[in-house]
């Protein structure tokens, strides 16, 4: 019986462009955003931090095709058994938009716009960063962007957030907000930043140095 290397949703881009380094050319091949990772600076901010699963979500690739390819070419198989594919629509079921951003009012959005920043060749982050404190307890930051900032997720998330991302001509509106419930489960200690800070600008760098991209993020 044959055996074979896996490369995984969740194994880092920067491991395996190290053990597989000619998985450069797939990614290449899936989407023209990947071509980021030719600048070294960029490809060594991504270490540790991007997932094959984040990077194929910023670039707007399907994920399990991304994988069949990238598993293909290390494996060197005609055929690859695409027990991958089939988790696809589980994973993929659409969200109702959250009643919280139904009929909310102006004044309670702060819209941050970043792409100009990211255009300069500069890092949004500590923008993003000084809107979330300035956000009153029923504010809710509204940041458009030309790609998906999933890493963004995770670090607001920590801090209590939601988010409902809303895609229209290639721009992106990530509202990101609190319901009640979520404020009461969060310890207020915990939305001090500190290192979190740092972990998201070393992620967003990769986005943002074009980049995440340009997009984080690849």
């Amino acid at each position: 019986m044959t055996s074979f290397n896996m490369i995984t949703k969740d194994m880092k881009i920067s491991k395996m462009l190290a053990e597989f380094p000619q998985t450069f050319d797939v990614l290449i091949k899936a989407s023209p955003h990947f071509k980021k990772l030719e600048n070294k600076i960029l490809r060594k901010a991504l270490a540790g931090r991007v997932t094959v699963a984040q990077a194929a979500s910023i670039a707007g690739v399907d994920l399990y095709s991304l994988l069949f390819e990238l598993n293909k070419s290390i494996n060197n198989l005609i055929e690859l058994k695409q027990n991958l594919s089939e988790k696809m629509n589980n994973e993929n079921l659409v969200k109702q938009k959250p009643e919280i951003l139904n009929n909310i009012s102006d004044d309670k959005i702060h819209q941050l716009d970043v792409r100009p920043v990211i255009e300069s060749g500069k890092d949004p982050f500590q923008d993003i960063m000084a809107a979330v404190k300035e956000l009153k307890s029923d504010g809710i930051l509204l940041i458009i962007n030309s790609f998906e900032p999933i890493p963004l997720y995770s670090v607001l998330g920590k801090q209590g957030f939601e988010h409902w991302t809303e895609i229209e001509n290639n721009m992106f509106r990530i509202y990101f907000y609190k319901d009640e419930k979520i404020k009461q489960d969060v310890n207020p200690s915990k939305q001090k930043l500190s290192s979190k800070e740092v972990e998201y600008k070393n992620v967003i760098e990769l986005d943002v140095r074009e980049l995440v991209p340009p997009e984080p993020m690849i």
